[in-house]
């Protein structure tokens, strides 16, 4: 199928989430209180890291079932039930675990005079659930990918997403906003899309009977998803780390005001996040040289349209806010958005050396990429948050990103494409992040020159792309005349 298309059914994937979220945050926020959201997203925080147990199944099953497209449907359906027999014991593992150093962990990752300490006890149980399931979850939704059966999955993913920001909303409405009502609610979501995962993948890989998977299998699995593990260890912990510093060194409600622009922003990587999620399985098999151009046409892609996305999502951002969660809310948060949006940008790009390198095989180096940023990240949160609170925290995600797409781009030895494709176009992104900060808008002078360095983006842009398609021109007429 299309690249393109795929990137597409990933993309209204992803869009369906987003509708949701931007309906309910602000419903949330008037019906359980700015505290009890902030303490629902450290709750989150806490989960995302558990999800180390998924062990790297979902990336290494997609790799492998894509590896397997032309073999016989009963190779397939091994490789899948031996990566939903591991899922399932490996978050069960995780559960357990989370059951018994939950109320703990929390109890540290928040203010200690919170009044919701009792909630977050009560809760820890059914986040426990939440672990077994969001491993199988990654499993089938891999087994979908290595297929490329994109409009199902994104379908099944993108409702069930969209039923994990609207169903505890009801449940707070129906039954109370005390936090294990949210946390159930989840439980339910979940497990209903793990089901629906499962009785797509029967028809796509397909599935035959039930049976125990074979220790080869196992081994191709773990072998690939213990490399994937390695950096699902730490990239949870440096995907969260500025989060659990500002409520360690500040409050939950700190956290909050991190945390509407931080879930507000993120859907800028929509665009890579799918492009990603196609590129995987169009790597796996190919050699060094296809690699290459595959990788360097898809960073082109992004530069031109990201790069008018961000300059324009740092125009919008403030008069967005003042209409979405009020005014005083959007003064504080606006700043913190506009910190964001850079690292938002810088991050886009790794997505592709990232696909590149699981698909073609090497999530060694995902891991020592990650493993590089970790201690130098952490010693930067120590010293920036306390000092200069949740501007800090983001400021320093922001250079994280800069330094992880660097490393990335060096690992698939391809860092002549880091000037020409991404430096150069960050120099715009940068100077609209500044006069941003300085004067954000509806600020008249603020505006004007957002606007104008936003314009010069769009012109590149375009000249860009008829360079692009004069070449390709000239490519075909080569052809015609050999």
């Amino acid at each position: 199928m299309s690249l393109a298309r795929n990137t597409a059914y990933n993309l209204i994937g992803s869009a369906i989430p987003l509708a949701a979220s931007l309906v309910t945050v602000p419903i949330y926020l008037e019906v359980i209180g700015l505290e009890r959201y902030g303490l629902l997203a450290i709750c989150w925080v806490v989960l995302g890291y558990m999800e180390v147990f998924e062990f790297g199944l979902g990336t290494a099953t997609a790799q492998r079932v894509a590896l397997l497209k032309d073999s016989e449907g009963e190779n397939r359906s091994n490789i899948v039930w031996g990566s939903l027999v591991l899922s399932l014991t490996l978050g069960a593992t995780g559960g357990l675990l989370l059951a018994a150093l939950g109320p703990a962990v929390l109890h540290a990752a928040m203010e200690q005079r919170s009044t919701f300490t009792r909630e977050v006890a009560d809760s820890v149980v059914w986040l426990a659930l939440l672990v077994p399931l969001t491993t199988c979850h990654s499993a089938l939704a891999g087994a979908l990918q290595g297929r490329e059966r994109f409009l199902r999955l994104n379908l099944i993913r993108g409702i069930g997403s969209a039923a994990l920001a609207v169903a505890p909303l009801a449940a707070a409405i129906l039954l109370g906003p005390g936090l294990r009502v949210l946390v159930v609610a989840l439980v339910v979501v979940r497990a209903s899309t793990v089901a629906a995962l499962l009785a797509a993948c029967r028809s796509a890989v397909p599935l035959s009977p039930a049976k125990l998977p074979s220790p080869s299998n196992l081994k191709s699995l773990l072998s690939f998803g213990g490399w994937v593990t390695g950096e699902g260890l730490l990239a949870p912990l440096l995907l969260s780390a500025e989060k659990l510093a500002i409520g360690w060194f500040r409050t939950a409600t700190a956290v909050s005001l991190y945390m509407i622009p931080f879930n507000l922003l993120s859907r800028l990587l929509l665009l890579p996040q799918s492009l990603a999620g196609a590129l995987i399985p169009r790597f796996a098999g190919t050699d060094e040289e296809q690699a290459e151009e595959t990788t360097r046409e898809a960073l082109r892609n992004l530069e031109l349209l990201t790069t008018p996305l961000a300059i324009l999502a740092l125009l919008a951002l403030k008069p967005f806010l003042l209409v979405w969660i009020g005014p005083t809310l959007a003064d504080d948060c606006a700043p913190i958005g506009i910190l964001l949006i850079v690292g938002f940008w810088f991050n886009s790009f790794s997505h592709v050396p990232y696909a590149q390198l699981i698909g073609t095989g090497r999530p060694d180096l995902v891991v020592k990429v990650t493993l590089l940023q970790f201690l130098p990240y952490l010693a930067l949160l120590y010293v920036v948050v306390p000092t200069a609170g949740v501007i800090g925290a983001a400021l320093a995600w922001s250079v994280r990103n800069f330094l992880e797409l660097v490393l990335f781009v060096a690992a698939t030895r391809e860092l002549h494409l880091l000037n020409r494709i991404i430096l150069v176009p960050a120099i715009p992104v940068v100077a609209a992040a500044v006069v941003a900060f300085l004067a954000p808008p509806p600020d008249v002078l603020g505006t004007a020159s957002l606007l104008l360095i936003a314009t010069a983006a769009v012109v590149r842009m375009l000249k860009v792309l008829q360079t692009e398609r004069s070449k390709a021109l000239r490519a075909v007429r080569a052809r015609d005349i050999r």
